[in-house]
């Protein structure tokens, strides 16, 4: 039996880069149990490429637009060429039309979600969310199914799991940090440093930026706030340690 498993993911600086980084913390894993991930992504420039490589992963080009015949054709190029029996697929554009078109090729399918707004003919949805309860999938999916929903079945990184016992106890609020993934499509960042802008309390900020952010206007905002901790990162991995020192964390995502 072949111990290759495809994960088919993309990201970038339009799209973010969240689905492929939660599906490299499951990949990890997978990898400790002596099987062999190899993702599957659309052609990217960029570095998030070189994360995947860096961690040991093969990847395999999707030569076509994501949500084309084509995807789905070479998908199962790459299924055929690693003679893969289980697949993970992570992006709102795997829908019931793409999933029927691979469910013959596999004998295991699971599909990682957040909006419960396709039909799943998968073995297993995860989506890990806070708000995922089983009403979300009424009729939506097939009765064999195997939900796995809710924050106990997050994909984190194991500098994050280690944390995840460790209780902090803060009387005042003096440290906040503030990061929206790898990409911040939406400048996200920006709107929430704005409105803290407002708040005339006595605390550090510290903007954590991704690798993949590529949004102008809030570099050139950051400078108005000159007594403020603004950092940028240069590569994917969060430094976790900066976490233990803050009272407040604004919408950081651990994948």
């Amino acid at each position: 039996m072949s111990k290759t498993i495809l994960i088919r993911a993309d990201g970038s600086a339009e799209i973010g880069t969240g689905h492929i980084m939660r599906c490299m913390c499951l990949a990890e894993e997978l990898s400790k149990r002596d099987f062999n991930p190899v993702f599957c992504i659309k052609p990217v420039s960029g570095p998030i490429v070189s994360e995947i490589l860096r961690k040991g992963f093969e990847v395999f080009e999707i030569p076509s637009p994501a949500d084309s015949d084509a995807d789905v054709f070479s998908f199962r190029q790459a299924i055929e060429k690693y003679s893969c029996k289980a697949v993970i697929l992570d992006g709102y554009h795997f829908d019931a039309s793409y999933l029927n078109q691979i469910r013959d090729h596999v004998d295991f399918i699971l599909s990682i979600d957040d909006i419960a707004e396709t039909f799943y003919c998968s073995d297993i949805v995860l989506n890990q969310n806070i708000y995922a309860d089983e009403n979300m999938y009424n009729g939506s999916m097939s009765g064999d199914t195997k939900l796995l929903l809710g924050p106990a079945y997050a994909l984190l990184r194991d500098e994050f799991l280690k944390q995840s016992t460790v209780k902090r106890d803060f009387e005042k609020v003096r440290n906040i940090l503030v990061s929206f993934g790898g990409a911040d499509c939406d400048n996200q960042t920006m709107k929430v440093l704005v409105a803290l802008e407002k708040v005339r309390e006595d605390f550090t900020i510290t903007a954590v930026l991704g690798i993949s952010n590529n949004n102008i206007s809030f570099k050139k905002y950051t400078c108005s706030f000159c007594n403020r901790n603004i950092i940028k990162l240069s590569h994917l991995h969060y430094p976790y340690i900066i976490i233990l020192n803050y009272n407040i964390i604004s919408n950081i995502y651990f994948h």
